[in-house]
């Protein structure tokens, strides 16, 4: 159908809508967004002309009419990884379906510098973002955040623990908000997992015999890069829970997220256990079990190729009489039910995490003071076994709060949580 404007074929415009209604600009605007009286027969006058037109109001004008541009900033390391990108997903998703679109600036999580941050800030700000959301995986970037002071709603996706403090920021600025996957209980449950399954002398019905059995295995934990804030929580959540079952663990620092450095890493592990001449020699040689837990599952991707390509070892838990190779990893990546075995994993609620970021930023947008996620938050537990340092703490804390539908917080950062996948690997 031809548009009726006195232009033709240009795109329709509010005046255009005016002149085929036979109203005012002003009453065109007010139909538009929805303020001031306009008599019912006139709205459906106005109504009409803009179908006919096909009429697409200005975004721009209408922010300036009624003071919100329904845009929302998201500033976001990362990126290139499984979890930004599915809590990016996230974000989207809910932001529209409550009428807002996000935003998205790419930043370089490994070097954000304070002046890039600020220049980011200004460009977002001057096109009127009512609210940021910060995807901030690294100190690097939570230094550059913690320069800027908010005057609008902001929430930071980030780990909880980190060489950044976190607490002491959150508690002086009232207008940010801090969500985290919840490290802990996951990494937690997997320790424990290896302890009671490997290194727990089996028959063992006593400590003497349990310490003797854990003394002829070998733990190992493949460490992220610990500039990322997930990582280093990973890790200090694996020594909390190790030094809790009282459970000897090595840590080694892949220093890397990727396949390449899981497999380098497992490799020097077996060469340095077992020497040259297979598992049968070397200083563990009486030893029965190893388990290596990795800080996500591209290391443990990598770690699975080294191990099935050194001869002897059981990955496939068969019972064949060889020495017997536990394996986890983190994130439940696609492909990670496929691998051989299948790998024992931790799935993150990574859609929980944005949705949830998203409706406390919403929530404060539209009611100032009030930051209430789509569930009641429950006090910090941020320091000691009792409050949560610990696995039985934790725990403890972490099931109350599930059944009560509320989520916990670390260092003042609210925790979604995540769920350990037991596979064939562990």
């Amino acid at each position: 159908m031809e548009r009726d404007n006195p232009s033709g074929s240009r795109r329709a415009s509010i005046d255009d809508v005016a002149y085929a209604s036979g109203v005012s600009r002003q009453t065109v605007s007010r139909v538009i967004n929805n303020s001031g009286y306009v008599a019912e027969q006139t709205r459906m006058k106005v109504e009409d002309a803009i179908r006919h037109l096909h009429y697409q109001p200005s975004q721009s004008a209408r922010a300036l009419a009624t003071r919100h541009s329904r845009m929302i900033a998201v500033i976001a390391g990362g990126i290139n990884y499984f979890g930004p990108l599915s809590t990016i997903s996230a974000l989207e998703q809910t932001a529209r379906a409550r009428g807002y679109f996000i935003s998205l600036a790419n930043v370089d999580e490994r070097g954000l510098s304070d002046t890039e941050f600020s220049s980011i800030m200004q460009g977002f700000s001057q096109l009127g973002a009512e609210a940021y959301v910060i995807v901030a995986p690294t100190d690097a970037m939570l230094h550059a955040v913690k320069q800027v002071r908010f005057d609008v709603p902001c929430v930071i996706i980030t780990g909880s623990d980190g060489d950044e403090d976190i607490e002491g920021y959150l508690e002086a600025n009232s207008t940010v908000y801090a969500v985290s996957i919840d490290q802990w209980d996951a990494v937690g449950c997997i320790a424990e997992t290896v302890y009671s399954d490997c290194f727990r002398h089996q028959g063992a019905k006593d400590s003497g015999s349990a310490a003797a059995g854990a003394r002829n295995n070998a733990a190992y934990y493949l460490a992220g890069p610990l500039q990322w804030r997930d990582a280093y929580t990973r890790r200090a959540a694996w020594e909390a829970a190790c030094t809790e079952l009282g459970m000897e663990s090595t840590v080694i620092d892949a220093d890397s997220w990727d396949a390449q450095a899981g497999y380098s890493a497992v490799e020097a592990i077996l060469g340095e256990t077992f020497g040259d001449k297979g598992p049968e020699s070397g200083k563990f040689r009486e030893g029965r079990n190893i388990a290596v837990v990795c800080a996500n599952d591209l290391l443990a991707f990598g770690a699975l190729r080294a191990l099935g390509e050194y001869p002897g070892l059981d990955i496939d838990n068969r019972d064949t009489g060889r020495r017997l190779v536990k394996i986890a990893g983190y994130d439940d990546m696609p492909g990670s039910d496929s691998t051989c075995p299948p790998l024992s994993t931790v799935k993150p609620d990574f859609g929980m995490l944005g949705s949830t970021a998203m409706e406390i930023l919403l929530n404060a947008v539209e009611d100032p003071g009030s930051a209430e996620g789509p569930e009641e938050t429950a006090g910090d537990v941020s320091s000691g076994a009792e409050a949560g340092n610990g696995i039985k703490g934790w725990k403890k804390g972490l099931t109350g709060n599930r059944d009560a539908a509320v989520l916990p917080q670390r260092h003042g950062v609210i925790q979604v949580p995540a769920q350990f996948i037991r596979r064939e690997s562990l």
